[in-house]
């Protein structure tokens, strides 16, 4: 089994207030807000909050489809997620050359 594969057996957990500390989580919006979630997810998560991310976004091709999107990783977090994900890095806009 590889890393987080086992994630729907974790539906339970959700993603720590902590990592979204500046926003009202009341009145927050998950779907438009989802590359602001796997950002700090990635960052900053815990093991509990990469199982909450992957229930609340459908796993890890969704989360990779939504990190394909985000601009700006550091390297060395996008790598991580990367290999948590199981998707070639290259293919991430962060790590794609600009011309």
């Amino acid at each position: 089994m590889k890393y987080l594969d086992d994630w729907k057996n974790h539906s339970h957990l959700r993603i720590s207030p902590a990592i979204l500390w500046e926003y009202n989580l009341a009145r927050f919006d998950w779907e438009k807000m989802c590359k602001t979630v796997v950002l700090r997810v990635i960052q900053h998560g815990t093991k509990d909050d990469w199982y909450a991310m992957l229930n609340l976004y459908g796993g890890k091709k969704q989360v990779a489809d939504i990190m394909r999107h985000i601009k700006h990783i550091p390297a060395r977090d996008a790598s991580y997620a990367a290999i948590v994900l199981e998707i070639d890095k290259k293919e991430l806009s962060c790590c794609t050359p600009r011309v």
